[in-house]
């Protein structure tokens, strides 16, 4: 299960299909109360943008999917979710292509 470790310790899962590493991955960040597989792969997203070619990049929000779910409402934000979406697998995702849905436009919006 791929996952990282953000800065305050809580782990976000993410999911990574491939593509050409000549364009920039899209980010896709999902919104309330669903997950990367809930809101991108099952209905078809990931697999759209994949047969184009592009490399997709997939996260579950913090409190979410299979990443953490701290109880203290001092790890969550917006400010927090965009420092996480800088850092899927450990690198940071520049000049990337950030859709988001809902919340996730809150988090994805702050990394351009």
């Amino acid at each position: 299960m791929p996952a990282f470790q953000a800065d305050d310790g809580v782990e976000i899962f993410w999911e990574q299909w491939d593509g050409d590493r000549g364009q920039p991955p899209v980010l896709l960040h999902h919104g309330f109360i669903a997950s990367g597989h809930t809101n991108w792969v099952l209905p078809g997203v990931v697999d759209a943008l994949t047969a184009t070619g592009r490399r997709v990049v997939a996260i579950d929000a913090r409190g979410h999917g299979r990443s953490g779910k701290p109880h203290d409402p001092a790890f969550y934000g917006e400010s927090r979710m965009a420092r996480d979406v800088r850092v899927p697998h450990r690198r940071p995702l520049t000049g990337n292509d950030p859709p988001g849905w809902r919340s996730g436009c809150a988090g994805t919006s702050a990394t351009s």
